[in-house]
């Protein structure tokens, strides 16, 4: 049971999912001062902030939260790098991918903080850059099984805290604490298997109708919505 039970928590019933919206609610408040900054000369004293507030967060907060913020800044950062077009083509070669996988796995194994540690973001920010540039890590990432798990993925996202919580629950109510690791290993499994099904038909009956009317409504009110959009919507 010790495998399982290490960091998890029986009390967040969701997983936590929605732990992101406690920056959101800060990001958008601070948002026009952000933009009044970031004109002319202006930027270089908000990047200077960003330096000093990055730097204390790192260095001075133990707030787990305020710890979290400094992982926006790499997908801040993404955007920026796909900018230069030799890059991002590169991004997009074979050899970038096995680059990508090496310095992730050399970044993970020096690694000797938690999972929600800034320098565990840092390792897998190779192969999300290389992803968000639009490498397939060999054709992966583009198969039809990733690519309908990418499609569910909001629904695995919103759904498996809810029912992994509610079979380890059921485990430890029936008092089958004593089981062998192994047996846990197995219910989890299982239980990630009815999770993507039941996560496959919310996606289906629920996400999609809406994905599809709001894109024939996009379509149809807007010229500047992309052909490949438009012609998505059934």
């Amino acid at each position: 049971w010790q495998p399982l039970s290490d960091g998890f928590n029986s009390t967040e019933i969701n997983a936590h999912v929605v732990w992101t919206l406690w920056f959101e609610w800060r990001f958008y408040l601070v948002l026009p001062f952000i933009a009044w900054f970031a004109v002319r000369r202006r930027i270089f004293w908000l990047a200077a902030a960003a330096c000093a507030g990055v730097f204390t967060l790192h260095f001075f907060s133990s707030d787990i939260r305020t710890q979290l913020v400094l992982t926006f800044i790499l997908g801040m950062l993404c955007p920026v790098l796909i900018e230069n077009r030799k890059f991002t083509q590169w991004l997009r070669s074979q050899t970038a991918a096995g680059a990508a996988l090496v310095v992730t796995v050399l970044l993970a194994i020096l690694n000797r903080d938690s999972f929600l540690s800034f320098y565990f973001a840092i390792a897998l920010f190779p192969i999300f850059l290389a992803a968000a540039a639009g490498n397939s890590f060999w054709g992966i990432l583009t198969a039809r099984t990733t690519r309908c798990l990418g499609a569910i993925s909001y629904s695995l996202y919103l759904l498996h805290g809810t029912l992994f919580y509610t079979v380890m629950n059921v485990v430890k109510s029936a008092h089958l604490m004593t089981f062998p690791s192994m047996c846990y290993w197995v219910i989890l499994m299982l239980t990630a298997m009815a999770t993507t099904v039941l996560c496959s038909a919310t996606f289906r009956f629920i996400e999609f109708p809406f994905l599809a009317k709001s894109h024939k409504t996009a379509a149809a009110t807007s010229p500047l919505v992309p052909d490949q959009v438009a012609q998505s919507a059934p």
